[in-house]
């Protein structure tokens, strides 16, 4: 009776270790694709081409701002984040220019990263554009304009194994 016992334990155990895929094991339960992490260090350079319209004379705090990578982002000789990828984030400080206050400027950084359909919350270094003399009262960039930012904490991505 005791082996008897111990198989029909150990199939059972066997069953239950078989069911879905382990959070470990690199395996996506729905498709049985395999994955593997990689981390972007934090100093990762994004270079970007904004995709909304900043001003310091139209935009204020906590409005939407938005970009897309310009350049695959590479490690190691792998393409981590392709080009096209998009980021969103927002205006963190609008101050216009005056006799008195200096020259116009627009501070605004990005939280989120989306690249395929996964989407990645991120920290990156602020931009603060300013207007290139006194006499210029407000600093816009549109749709287009070409901007630099780094990742100010590593980003781990999930990626297809080769």
């Amino acid at each position: 009776m005791k082996p008897l016992l111990l198989i029909v334990t150990l199939g059972a155990a066997l069953a239950v270790s078989g069911c879905g895929a382990n959070a470990n094991d690199g395996l996506s339960p729905a498709s049985g694709t395999a994955f593997t992490e990689v981390t972007l260090p934090q100093g990762t350079r994004l270079p970007l081409s904004l995709t909304s319209s900043v001003g310091s004379d139209t935009s204020a705090v906590e409005d939407a701002v938005t970009a897309e990578l310009t350049h695959a982002i590479t490690l190691d000789g792998r393409n981590v984040l392709p080009a096209g990828s998009t980021l969103s984030g927002v205006v963190t400080v609008v101050d216009g220019s005056g006799r008195l206050r200096g020259k116009a400027m627009i501070g605004f950084r990005f939280r989120f990263l989306q690249a395929g359909k996964t989407q990645y919350r991120i920290e990156t270094a602020g931009l603060s554009p300013q207007a290139p003399s006194l006499t210029q009262r407000e600093v816009r960039l549109g749709p287009g304009a070409d901007v630099t930012t780094y990742l100010t904490v590593p980003l781990t991505v999930r990626m297809l194994r080769n």
